[in-house]
């Protein structure tokens, strides 16, 4: 049974022999500290920053918990030091490893399942080969609203793929333009899977949203990080970055740059790392990344007039707007408080799931060089977002297969706002 499983999730790629082995995190626990002072916070945040032992799924912050996975080697060692400052803790997640085989295993289950109806769902995580075939299907049977194009190619010469939604494609008639775009960070396996959604819902339904793609086209790019994506697929299920490597340290694990601090928006300031191992590395300079260049590239080439910029992330059950490299805020940042409000709002009223909304840095913490900002204050897209979804750390980005779908359809109710409003601007 476990040589069937290993066999599927291979199937798809021809790999070196160094991606041909699981990461395993058995005895990793995820900790959920609680800095109730500034002192902490600075506590928390030195670790952050200066100890790659550990991984913090959530960054450092006072007002929320900040979630940390912790090798079982170091497990003892971390807890110490917090009770040493007073740093309440508690386990979210008990044992990494456990939680990882059980989401492959019934991923693989429901995969095998698809593979006899040939039909791409939302049952199932899917993988990168999977995604883009799937686009290219869409694109043969529905060439009347949809094409895909070949914005540019990773690291490892895999293709970014976009797709373009529009009513009638043969129309000349200008329109406004909304971009959309998922798995900017590897692990975040529920951003590519809400993006394929929203897609799906576009072409096969859209006699649904007439009236939104009589004003709007919608430019979407599922998986912005594919290298990361495979990998974390094929070799270790918390990976982030991109697959580069600037290292001359011998150590796979210091490849790889944080796509969302590698745009060129007040590059390299707070929430940036210059070590190359650290999962928050910007890169040796903006745009290092073929992938950060290649939207940066298509959206200032463009001739579409992108009135909304959404990226799509996990976790923590938020919708923010920049500005993320500081406290500071943008002149309209009531007109973007306002539609993020009615697009939490939105989301709400299908399961009640709850988000709360505001700037990047109040919200979450600072973090220069992401995509959001760079869409804001360069490409001068005004309503610029950045959708982190569930859910709130009981799962983290492990999130069960059965919230695919759900998680999808109330991003889609708030997507919708978005588009409705952008709309009313033709």
């Amino acid at each position: 049974m476990r040589f069937q499983i290993c066999l599927h999730f291979f199937d798809s790629f021809s790999l070196p022999a160094e991606f041909q082995i699981f990461k395993h995190f058995t005895g990793f626990q995820v900790l959920r500290t609680n800095a109730t002072t500034l002192e902490q916070l600075a506590i928390l945040t030195k670790l952050y920053e200066e100890d790659n032992r550990v991984d913090f799924w959530t960054k450092p912050s006072i007002q929320r918990g900040t979630d940390i996975m912790i090798p079982q080697n170091n497990l003892e060692s971390i807890k110490e030091y917090l009770i040493s400052y007073r740093i309440p803790f508690t386990v979210m997640i008990r044992d990494v490893q456990k939680v990882v085989t059980q989401q492959r295993i019934e991923n693989d289950r429901l995969l095998a399942r698809a593979d006899e109806t040939g039909e791409f769902n939302w049952d199932a995580y899917q993988s990168f080969d999977s995604i883009s075939n799937w686009l290219d299907k869409l694109a043969r049977d529905h060439p009347d609203n949809c094409q895909v194009e070949v914005i540019g190619r990773s690291t490892e010469g895999r293709p970014l793929k976009l797709i373009k939604i529009s009513s009638l494609l043969q129309n000349r008639e200008k329109k406004l333009g909304i971009w959309i775009d998922g798995s900017t960070h590897a692990r975040e396996w529920i951003g590519p899977m809400a993006v394929t959604y929203f897609i799906n819902e576009l072409v096969k339904n859209s006699d649904n949203y007439a009236e939104i793609l009589s004003n709007v086209e919608f430019y979407v790019l599922p998986v912005v990080n594919p290298d990361g994506y495979s990998y974390s697929w094929v070799n270790d299920r918390m990976w982030r970055k991109t697959r580069s490597d600037y290292s001359r340290i011998l150590s796979r694990s210091c490849r790889g740059v944080d796509p969302n601090r590698n745009f060129g928006y007040k590059y390299g300031g707070a929430g940036t790392s210059g070590d190359k191992c650290s999962n928050i590395y910007r890169g040796p300079s903006a745009f290092s990344e073929p992938e950060t260049r290649a939207i940066r590239d298509y959206i200032l080439n463009s001739s579409a007039d992108f009135k909304a910029f959404l990226t799509i992330h996990s976790y923590s059950q938020v919708w923010i707007y920049p500005w993320g490299y500081s406290n500071d805020l943008p002149e309209d940042w009531e007109e973007l408080d306002a539609l993020a409000k009615l697009g939490t709002s939105a989301i709400a009223k299908r399961y009640g799931t709850v988000y709360e909304y505001g700037s990047s840095t109040n919200v979450l913490y600072a973090a220069a060089g992401g995509s959001d900002d760079w869409a804001k204050g360069s490409a001068n897209i005004k309503y610029s977002y950045t959708i982190e979804l569930r859910d709130t750390g009981s799962y983290g980005f492990l999130l069960p297969s059965n919230l695919i779908l759900p998680t999808s359809q109330e991003t889609w109710d708030g997507i919708q706002v978005v588009a409705n409003h952008v709309g009313s601007l033709q």
